[in-house]
């Protein structure tokens, strides 16, 4: 695909997070995977599905700045770590990638060659925001994230709690409290 691969992406990001936690600046962990991708496989082939994997990744590539990690993480899961980016803008830049994504359509193969094959994708969005938790962590609550994307009905953006203990979780679980007590 033209982009890292998960050792590569790790590294890469574990990296950029230590040097964004030197400068007090946050990141955006966002998780996408390419929605009923086993399903193209079966249906059209693994040719098919290879060029929509070189499809999707030229697309992320294309909408993710130099400064961004990139990298395939599993067999269609891709990771992007965004630096210098809050939840906010995060969520913003899953949003175009997803809109990104469902333009990708690559020519069917054998039988339907004049097919076109297109996909959508699911993602999640986890930050580091000043904290010191490690990386895998991070991606973890971004997976989490894309599986709740995925039970929602899949093609969509969904972001990840604050990770436990930090001012950022203190601050939801309040939120959550009151407005429970609102609820009566």
């Amino acid at each position: 695909t033209g982009v890292a691969n998960r050792r590569g992406f790790l590294e890469r990001a574990e990296g950029m997070q230590a040097q964004a936690h030197r400068m007090g600046l946050p990141l955006c962990v966002l998780m996408l995977d390419i929605d009923h991708f086993k399903a193209v496989n079966d249906r059209y082939g693994h040719q098919v599905g290879d060029r929509l994997l070189l499809a999707v990744a030229s697309a992320l590539r294309e909408r993710i700045r130099k400064v961004d990690v990139l990298g395939r993480v599993g067999g269609e899961e891709f990771a992007v770590v965004l630096y210098n980016t809050t939840l906010s803008q995060g969520l913003q830049v899953a949003e175009d990638l997803r809109s990104q994504v469902a333009t990708v359509q690559v020519p069917g193969s054998g039988h339907t060659p004049s097919t076109l094959i297109g996909c959508t994708a699911s993602l999640g969005v986890a930050v580091l925001a000043g904290t010191q938790e490690p990386f895998g962590r991070a991606l973890s609550r971004a997976d989490q994230a894309l599986y709740q994307a995925k039970a929602e009905g899949r093609n969509r953006v969904c972001a990840a709690a604050p990770p436990v203990g930090t001012d950022a979780a203190a601050a939801a679980q309040n939120k959550a409290a009151m407005a429970d007590g609102h609820r009566g």
